[in-house]
């Protein structure tokens, strides 16, 4: 049970991280884009 918890939890952080990034990026082009006025 626990091998396989390992690799399914480890894919959950990293989606999760992913997930994080790139929603975070989403935002910080928004504010970026806006700020030289594109």
């Amino acid at each position: 049970a626990s091998s396989v918890n390992g690799p399914s939890g480890s894919t959950m952080t990293c989606n999760g991280m992913t997930q994080f990034i790139n929603s975070d990026f989403s935002v910080y082009h928004k504010h970026f884009s806006q700020m030289k006025g594109i």
